[in-house]
């Protein structure tokens, strides 16, 4: 495998950056289940408020969302994809 760097740091793939790691899937479940705040997300995880902040922001920086409320709704959405979304 080769990588490819950018002064002289690694530069992740495409593949890489959208691969979420183990806890920002957890976070992500847990999210999706009990539409929690990042505090009951923390003590759900067993982790403090800004870890649970920081497996959030990198999964929807993954996925590209630049909103919680917009990763809900594609977690929604792909959750529940037989039921008409918006409407649709």
């Amino acid at each position: 495998m080769t990588h490819t760097y950018r002064n002289g740091k690694k530069v992740r793939s495409r593949a890489e950056e959208a691969t979420l790691t183990p806890s920002e899937q957890k976070a992500l479940d847990i999210l999706l289940e009990n539409g929690c705040s990042n505090k009951e997300l923390a003590d759900r995880m067993g982790i403090g408020v800004e870890t649970a902040k920081t497996h959030i922001n990198r999964a929807m920086k993954k996925k590209g969302f630049g909103t919680r409320a917009e990763l809900i709704a594609n977690l929604l959405h792909r959750h529940y994809q037989d039921i008409p979304f918006y409407g649709s």
